[in-house]
């Protein structure tokens, strides 16, 4: 033994840096359960919003009519139209013809 110190004089300086490692894994594993909580806390935040937005994308499409609805609107709509569509020809039709009478016609 070259330091020239019995094994009891050594036996604090080794029990002194094994409290010093287990302090400092201590500390590393504090550090990690720390960062572990705060990425929790962070994770349960993001799924707290994921679940109100798919809540309000749920209420959204209660709301929604279904294509076939939708379709059923549209195609009654397009028959409105086509006899509005129709009346208004007619009744062009119906102007001209009486502006072609009242030229021939002098009162």
């Amino acid at each position: 033994m070259s330091s020239g110190k019995s094994p009891d004089e050594r036996k604090p300086v080794f029990h002194g840096e094994f409290v010093t490692l287990l302090e400092y894994v201590n500390q590393l594993r504090s550090a990690d359960l720390d960062q572990i909580k705060t990425a929790r806390e962070s994770m349960e935040h993001r799924l707290d919003e994921m679940n109100q937005f798919r809540s309000q994308l749920k209420d959204q499409a209660a709301d929604f009519i279904t294509r076939e609805e939708f379709q059923a609107r549209q195609d009654t709509l397009d028959t409105r139209i086509r006899a509005l569509e129709k009346l208004v020809w007619m009744g062009l039709g119906a102007i001209i013809v009486i502006q072609i009478l009242l030229r021939f016609v002098h009162f």
